[in-house]
């Protein structure tokens, strides 16, 4: 790595002469400006920013969490297992490639039957990881089954022919059944046969494709390495059936455990001093501390773009699997960075025979570069959602174990679920912090909160500070019955007079028992949503499934019900109504019998979560700031009158924490305050400091390194000074729910043969 400090005392002829000398490597070696990092763990509801679709005929993905598995606890379903999917996501937020890029995440390739029990039933096809050009409009998914959606399909006189991913860079595909790694269906390339070939096909294969061009015969995602696994001797059926290779082989009805299969797959390009990229592929199959195993090596001569957006494929034709991801993780390469895992999904506050209220967190500590960090301060806390620690009363760390590390100094603080310290980490090296606890008392909201930081001692140098943090959120199920709800904005949270705010609110059941209910008309319990509504607001919910009578027997999955609010009434969150309003019942009715008791599943099931209440609310232009609130009861008391909506909440006093849900929609048009002429000036070699802005008070500034924003970040850049030219940064300010609009600030690198002038009269002229 090169020394900053003793390039900055040579000379101004020796500066320009190493400058001439190194600025193709300096641009890999000190990459000061290419700061991101992108997290989702994908176990909750779908994020906004993720982009959804499948070829026609085909399911769309879908997020589990609530529907398959307890809500924050779910997966990204690319294809179910079933014949002929192919469903896509991608991340619809830039990043840069100019530095390279290390995605992680795990998977799991499983399925609860087969389509036959000849040859198609085996598990298949199988999926890609791409990464493709940003500036590429619209997104078009690639072919189907074998092709992974990543390459092309051509020449198939079965089928139509069809390109590959468009602005494809390259697709990494992990591939059961065994057509991607092959030069069958129009594609490129492939592995060499296996002794028994049947069919052409090479099954548990690990590959690599490239780039996507207008000529699919001769150039577009052609072969550019891959690794066979398994025993290549057998039969293609029997090596599909190999465990412990690409997917789970034995039919099982529920997904298979982290002990049955875990697979974390980690994919690096990395820009090389001497030109072209290396592409690694790794994976672990153990869910302990521990390296990767090397899959691919690669050595890319094709650039990439300047922008890149990454997404997955899943595909099956006639051998079926379903297809999951999850714990994402997009970040720069080659610096020191953390990352926090857990050895289970989901909690409870009470001791049991299989320790449900115990968890092991592993803190990763990765330090890719070539120099050690001596010292780094080290700081893991227990929070809730509203950012307040967790209690010792509440959880109890039992154990703390550091492994990798040349030297540590950590130490639980007193009284706190904090630990504190610093730690040393040789180069090139992967350490770990193993934190065992039990839970005792259910946090607010049901959500324990892991954050983590790992930042370099006074005079380290980490480049991309954005990775130094991580965050790890377990669900809690509490006793009895809870109900929540979850409510997903589906629109901008900023304050719109013309087209409303728009919203979806989801009830879901994070008790360890079933809420059972009945529908009006019924006797015995009910699930009541609450929406209050001043008079001046108008108030749209036709998008919901919902009847005004409680006798329909129809499909819809709501009865609602009306009521005037008073005037003078403050309501749930501290929301006035001088003018009095509406209050709106949305009563649980599905299925419609109201003879015999219907049950909402516990720890953590959705009501109906493709029904949900869909509303948008407008309010008036006199209104510069407004709560929206929502609250969920289980109500005891209802009977068989037409119009009964029960009357006293059940639930336990414990539980009540969760019903309300408040979000604050303002208006947020002021961007935040930079300096004058919105430029900083620095000359060649220059040690930078990272940029500075001003939000309005109570506000937070959001980073972007394009006026089109790409991944957001909440740490300021360092601008880059080791070439002269002019780099444009973003800046915006949040409150929390609504985002303004960015300004910009230029970082102006003049050239080291300048004399530098501190006078600001002298400085103002040479910017004109």
């Amino acid at each position: 790595m090169i020394d900053i400090k003793s390039y900055i005392k040579q000379s101004h002829a020796t500066q320009l002469k190493i400058f001439l000398m190194l600025c193709s490597v300096l641009l890999f070696s000190i990459p000061t400006f290419a700061q991101f990092t992108f997290t989702d763990d994908l176990k909750g509801i779908q994020p906004a920013d993720f982009v959804l679709g499948a070829q026609s005929g085909s399911d769309l993905p879908y997020f589990t969490s609530g529907v398959d598995d307890p809500v924050g606890a779910g997966w990204l379903r690319l294809t179910r297992a079933a014949r002929q999917q192919n469903g896509y996501a991608y991340i619809d937020k830039s990043f840069p490639s100019t530095h390279g890029v290390v995605v992680e995440f795990e998977y799991k390739m499983w399925r609860q039957s087969n389509y036959d029990s000849g040859f198609w039933g085996l598990g298949g096809d199988g999926f890609t990881f791409f990464l493709f050009d940003a500036d590429y409009t619209p997104f078009r998914l690639g072919a189907f089954g074998g092709s992974l959606g990543y390459a092309q399909r051509w020449g198939d006189s079965n089928h139509p022919n069809q390109h590959g991913l468009g602005g494809g860079y390259i697709g990494v595909g992990f591939d059961m059944f065994g057509y991607f790694a092959t030069a069958t269906e129009g594609k490129i390339g492939g592995l060499p046969s296996d002794p028994i070939n049947q069919f052409d096909r090479i099954p548990n294969t690990v590959s690599l494709r490239g780039i996507t061009t207008d000529s699919p015969t001769t150039t577009s995602n052609i072969f550019l390495d891959g690794i066979k696994l398994g025993d290549r001797s057998l039969a293609p059926m029997q090596q599909v059936q190999q465990p412990g290779l690409i997917g789970y082989p034995s039919l099982t009805s529920t997904r298979p455990t982290d002990a049955q299969m875990y697979r974390r797959v980690q994919i690096r390009v990395n820009p090389l001093p001497e030109g072209g990229y290396e592409v690694r592929v790794a994976w672990k199959k153990s869910n302990t501390p521990g390296p990767f195993e090397q899959l691919i090596t690669y050595i890319y001569t094709e650039a990439p773009p300047a922008n890149l957006k990454l997404g997955f494929a899943g595909a099956s034709n006639s051998a079926i699997n379903n297809h999951e991801m999850r714990g994402l993780k997009v970040t720069t390469p080659n610096n020191l960075r953390v990352n926090k895992l857990a050895n289970k999904d989901l909690l409870r506050s009470v001791p049991s025979t299989n320790n449900a209220n115990q968890i092991t967190y592993t803190i990763e500590v990765v330090n890719e570069s070539d120099q050690a960090y001596t010292n780094a301060a080290f700081l893991d806390e227990m929070v809730d959602l509203n950012g307040d620690p967790i209690s010792t009363d509440m959880f109890d760390i039992t154990n703390i174990s550091p492994t990798g590390f040349t030297n540590t100094n950590l130490a639980q603080v007193a009284g706190q679920n904090t630990i504190s310290g610093t730690v040393s980490i040789a180069a090139n090296t992967t350490a770990y912090v193993q934190v065992t606890g039990s839970l005792n008392q259910i946090p607010y909201n049901n959500q324990l909160i892991n954050n983590v930081s790992v930042l370099p001692a006074a005079g380290g140098e980490d480049f991309d500070l954005t990775n130094n943090y991580a965050s790890l959120t377990i669900p809690v199920i509490a006793e009895d019955v809870d109900l929540t709800l979850i409510r997903t904005a589906t629109s901008s949270e900023c304050l719109d007079y013309t087209n409303g705010n728009s919203y979806e609110l989801r009830v879901a059941n994070l008790g360890a028992l079933n809420a059972t209910y009945r529908r009006p008309r019924g006797n015995g319990n009910r699930i009541v949503v609450i929406k209050e509504v001043p008079a001046e607001y108008t108030y749209d919910d036709s998008g919901t499934s919902f009847s005004t009578s409680p006798t329909n027997t129809g499909s819809t999955r709501w009865y609602k019900a009306t009521e005037n609010i008073p005037s003078g009434y403050t309501g749930y969150g501290d929301v006035e109504f001088p003018t009095g309003g509406t209050r709106y019942y949305y009563v649980a009715k599905y299925p419609t019998s109201s003879w015999t008791n219907q049950s909402l599943t516990g720890h953590g099931t959705f009501y109906e979560p493709d029904y949900p209440i869909i509303y948008t609310i407008t309010p008036p232009n006199n209104v510069t700031a407004y709560q929206d609130v929502a609250r969920v009861e289980y109500r005891t008391g209802g009977t068989n009158s037409s119009y009964d909506l029960g009357t006293t909440n059940i639930e336990q006093p414990e539980n009540l924490h969760n019903n309300t849900r408040i979000g604050e929609i303002a208006a947020l048009d002021s961007v935040p305050e930079v300096m004058d002429g919105n430029e900083v000036y620095y000359y060649v070699g220059d040690i930078a400091s990272p940029l500075t802005a001003t939000p309005d008070s109570g506000n937070t500034l959001i980073w972007y390194l394009s006026e089109q924003g790409g991944v957001p970040q909440t740490f300021a850049p360092t601008p880059f000074t080791f070439e002269e030219g002019t780099t444009r940064y973003w800046v915006s300010q949040t409150n929390g729910y609504c985002e303004s609009p960015r300004t910009y600030i230029d970082v102006v690198v003049k050239p080291r043969m300048y004399k530098l002038i501190t006078n600001p009269m002298i400085r103002q002229r040479m910017k004109n």
